[in-house]
């Protein structure tokens, strides 16, 4: 009796072992596959962090556009009034020596 009691225990004690051995095993396969997906994860943060990055400089790039732009307005501007105060100063000499 002893010894069927010890070869029963034995058994029990292989199937516990078994059944850890294949918890262990799902354990492994579920942590390989979210190590997998948490590398996917990083790889597209990685992906969006250079687009938002790209779109900072590109908005960037508009901005000084738009300075150079209002800048050359200005710029224009006062050429004109210049040209017009040019042209008025010359219209009035030209005034005096009419034929």
């Amino acid at each position: 009796m002893a010894a069927e009691e010890g070869t029963k225990r034995v058994g029990d004690g292989r199937k516990a072992v078994e059944s850890v051995r294949s918890v262990i095993s799902e354990l492994a396969t579920a942590l390989d596959d979210n190590s997998d997906r948490a590398r996917q994860i990083t790889g597209a943060i990685t992906q969006q962090v250079s687009g938002i990055e790209e779109i900072s400089r590109a908005m960037q790039a508009v901005s000084q556009a738009a300075e150079d732009s209002a800048s050359g307005a200005k710029d224009l501007a006062q050429a004109s009034s210049s040209l017009t105060a040019v042209a008025q100063e010359v219209e009035g000499l030209t005034g005096r020596y009419q034929l």
